[in-house]
């Protein structure tokens, strides 16, 4: 956890907020097998990372050396209060299998702390940013990778998507061509996957 001071606003989160997730986290996963269990916490005052860790950047790079924990199995996860990148600020940045294979010291998840169930950050509060990058983690593609074209995320139960959701558009085709309507689950990546308020029940189950 980084904070850019000791208070909670400063992204000092309670351990009553990251039980919580770990609660979203097993439960969005429940049906897969995979389990996770709070190893540990680490608190680290440090301004410059909690504001400046993007995905690439020489600060992500020395804050995960200086912060990493266990092996291929640990999932890492950086809480932060921005995650910059050249196109915009992120939510939340997953690394894949084969980054850890490539540099295991950059392996893990960085998310903002307001997205923790509870947290500031409505209507993307409820956990569901953190469940999507270990997605990632797991290896599994956004629903809309490759948009249209075969083999899209390599789910095979998965409908084709062109695009990331914005809203809860139920019913959605953006690939009339393909079987099936858009998956607008908080897999596929867009705001009714990441905040999951849609009263059609968006972001409300599975990862792939």
């Amino acid at each position: 956890m980084i904070s850019k001071d000791t208070t909670t606003d400063g992204g000092n989160i309670p351990d009553s907020q990251i039980n919580a997730q770990i609660d979203v986290l097993n439960a969005d996963f429940s049906s897969t097998g995979l389990t996770s269990t709070l190893a540990g916490v680490s608190r680290t005052v440090n301004p410059d990372w909690y504001s400046n860790a993007g995905p690439g950047s020489t600060r992500e790079r020395a804050m995960k050396r200086a912060l990493r924990k266990g092996g291929a199995a640990t999932l890492n996860v950086y809480s932060l209060g921005r995650i910059p990148t050249p196109n915009g600020n992120l939510l939340g940045h997953g690394t894949f299998p084969a980054d850890y294979l490539r540099n295991p010291s950059n392996g893990g998840v960085l998310f903002l702390f307001s997205t923790l169930p509870g947290s500031s950050l409505a209507p993307y509060n409820l956990g569901r940013t953190l469940s999507s990058e270990t997605g990632h983690w797991t290896g599994l593609y956004n629903a809309f990778q490759g948009g249209c074209t075969p083999p899209g995320d390599y789910v095979a139960d998965t409908p084709a998507t062109a695009k990331a959701s914005i809203g809860c558009p139920v019913g959605r085709n953006s690939c009339p061509n393909r079987p099936g309507l858009d998956p607008i689950r908080f897999c596929d990546g867009g705001e009714a996957a990441r905040g999951e308020t849609c009263p059609c029940g968006c972001g409300d189950t599975g990862l792939g």
